[in-house]
């Protein structure tokens, strides 16, 4: 029978910060390196065919590092669907900033899945979705709900 096994990627420099990363591509720290070196001695004795990675720098590194010693021909898919989850306008901010500034709203933003992060100016678009529009008006970015994302 197969098994799978999850991890997280290790410890990123916005980890290290407590900023918000979402989508933003931030590589490990030497601490997040020798966290994924770690799950790679845990996992020495285990057969490893297949593993899974977002596209995300962090993840990738993470993957390649479990892998590096024991764990040489494995098929590796990349997925952007199993990214970490868009913050928005949080993105880049500042998490005990934000929770001091808006301790409701933090919670929320922080980890809900049917509330999606704020925008500074928005429309809704359809009951799962909002339009996001910068302050001049130059782009409009689709922000999803954790919820909705999951599904794309």
């Amino acid at each position: 029978m197969a098994k799978v096994y999850l991890f997280r990627h290790g410890q990123t420099t916005d980890n290290k910060n407590h900023t918000f990363s979402g989508f933003r591509d931030v590589d490990l720290t030497l601490e997040g390196e020798e966290e994924a070196r770690r799950i790679g001695e845990e996992l020495k004795d285990i057969p490893v065919n297949k593993a899974y990675t977002s596209d995300q720098i962090r993840s990738k590194r993470t993957l390649e590092l479990v892998l590096d010693k024991y764990h040489k021909n494995v098929d590796i898919i990349e997925d952007e669907r199993i990214k970490e989850r868009d913050y928005g306008n949080l993105t880049g901010l500042n998490k005990d900033d934000i929770k001091r500034a808006d301790p409701k709203n933090y919670e929320l933003w922080h980890r809900s899945y049917d509330v999606p992060p704020p925008c500074l100016l928005y429309t809704s678009d359809a009951a799962d979705d909002l339009l996001c529009v910068d302050l001049g008006g130059r782009r409009i970015i689709k922000k999803k709900k954790l919820k909705t994302q999951l599904r794309t």
